[in-house]
């Protein structure tokens, strides 16, 4: 993670911290998610090119609810990307803020969620000169259920949708954009406080 990724983190878990602990409503969580996705590259003046992708995914949840129906969480992520063509794997690394909405029910509780995230994709040399890594931002999505198991701990079972930008890399003349459009069924932990 790069030095503003890293202070960006730092004040928003202060920031998630104070507020938590002023409401009281806690929670940590850890989460898995595998899926599929792809990689598009483009440039002015040539065809875009798209890869195919299998990927999975590790989060640390940090998170706090305002009551019963609204949730904020972040969390640190890592991605494992594999390629169908062959290509080594790639990893991203970063951290998202999201929002989530619950439908409030006895045993099962519905939810959708949207945010947003930093990332960093790590080595990059197939893109650039000296193998550096590469920052991108992401819109997030989600929608599923939360199933309460104990007053104290849920589970989570849900369809995420992940669109990252990269920056763009300079080559000369030709300036090379990138995306990774992820979709994933992930499985949560929360113990809550």
């Amino acid at each position: 993670m790069n030095l503003f990724s890293k202070t960006m983190l730092s004040t928003a878990l202060l920031a998630v911290s104070s507020a938590s602990l002023a409401a009281s409503n806690i929670y940590v969580g850890f989460g898995v998610s595998t899926g599929s996705g792809d990689e598009e590259y483009s440039s002015s003046g040539y065809p875009a090119s798209t890869y195919d992708v299998d990927q999975s995914q590790t989060q640390f949840i940090l998170g706090f609810h305002t009551g019963t129906d609204r949730r904020f969480e972040i969390s640190a992520n890592s991605v494992s990307v594999d390629f169908d063509d062959g290509f080594e794997s790639e990893e991203y690394t970063g951290f998202d803020l999201d929002w989530y909405y619950t439908f409030e029910s006895q045993n099962i509780k519905p939810f959708f969620g949207f945010g947003f995230g930093f990332y960093t994709y790590e080595d990059t040399a197939y893109l650039t000169y000296e193998n550096e890594d590469i920052s991108g931002i992401s819109l997030n999505l989600a929608g599923g259920v939360l199933l309460p198991l104990h007053e104290n701990f849920e589970l989570e079972l849900a369809y995420r949708y992940k669109n990252i930008s990269w920056q763009d890399v300079d080559y000369g003349f030709v300036t090379v954009e990138s995306a990774s459009t992820l979709s994933s069924i992930a499985f949560t932990g929360r113990l809550m406080f």
